[in-house]
């Protein structure tokens, strides 16, 4: 028993050792369990600290991002209104570009078309102008030729004439000259010589000048150019006639003082020199209506003007 009971007593004792021993054991664990409860308590509160403070910083956050998505809204909202207009604007800039360019481009055919007119009646008018100068050009071509070969019969005629007087002057006796000369002589004294100068003209002149023209003109009458020349000074004078038989009878007529008018230089130098000491020629036939222009061309080859009795250039 008492072996028990100091069995019980040490085994007593031992599980109040152990049991002491666990308990301070228990209270060190619980001590160092409550320290790290405090510990984690206040990281627990750190961490909820830092959670709120998260919280906080989320909600921030998310305010920052609604804001942010608000603003980005608006700004997409606004781009947008933006891009529409731009492109409104655009597609009415383009549009408004192309009708200047169609408009543009019609002015532009427009004055294309009427400078391809000014062009092309340009280009006619100098064709036509072309044309003319070559016209004119091969006309005072011919004309040369014409002149050159008109000089040359000219020359030729005047051989003839010299070498053939008698065919184209007037032939009257020496003893006729000496009556005419005598009688014009007299007649300067009367008051009235017309009446001898037709005395001549029907006693001397009428007959011959009759035969002259129908040598020379070969047939009854020619309308034409004529030149009557003294072939004592070489002077002559270019005329023209529808009928050059009759115009010849009132140039000797008034050589001769019948109605001669007043300064005249071929009857002047017919009645000092004798109108026998004149030849009388055709130049050439031609139309009526050419008589002024072949007149006028004639009197300029045989210089009458400067050189002769003519008293102009010709009325072409």
């Amino acid at each position: 028993m008492l072996i028990l009971s100091i069995f019980l007593l040490v085994i007593g004792v031992i599980l109040s050792c152990f049991a002491l021993y666990k308990i301070k054991n228990i209270n060190k664990i619980n001590k160092s369990i409550e320290e790290e409860n405090q510990q984690l308590t206040i990281t627990l509160n750190n961490l909820k600290q830092e959670a709120s403070q998260a919280r906080n910083d989320l909600e921030v956050l998310n305010h920052d991002v609604l804001n942010a998505s608000t603003k980005l809204a608006e700004i997409h909202q606004e781009t947008e209104t933006v891009i529409n207009n731009k492109e409104a604007l655009s597609k009415k800039a383009f549009e408004n570009y192309c009708l200047i360019l169609e408009n543009e481009y019609q002015k532009c055919s427009k004055e294309y078309q009427e400078y391809q007119k000014i062009l092309e009646a340009s280009y006619s008018n100098k064709q036509l102008e072309l044309l003319e100068e070559i016209n004119k050009t091969q006309k005072d071509l011919d004309q040369i030729k014409a002149t050159r070969t008109a000089a040359i019969q000219a020359q030729l005629r005047e051989k003839e004439i010299e070498n053939n007087l008698s065919f184209y002057c007037l032939q009257l006796s020496d003893s006729d000259k000496a009556d005419i000369t005598k009688i014009e002589e007299f007649k300067s004294s009367l008051s009235k010589p017309r009446i001898l100068s037709m005395l001549i003209w029907q006693t001397w002149f009428q007959k011959p000048l009759k035969s002259l023209t129908a040598q020379v003109l070969k047939t009854e009458d020619k309308t034409g150019i004529y030149k009557i020349t003294n072939i004592q000074t070489k002077e002559c004078y270019i005329g023209q006639a529808v009928s050059i038989k009759d115009r010849w009878v009132e140039h000797v007529k008034c050589g001769l003082g019948i109605d001669t008018p007043a300064g005249n230089k071929l009857y002047k130098s017919m009645q000092e020199y004798g109108i026998w000491n004149f030849s009388f020629e055709i130049l050439e036939e031609c139309p009526k209506e050419l008589l002024n222009e072949k007149e006028k061309y004639y009197i300029n080859l045989y210089s009458s003007y400067e050189y002769g009795f003519n008293s102009n250039r010709g009325n072409g």
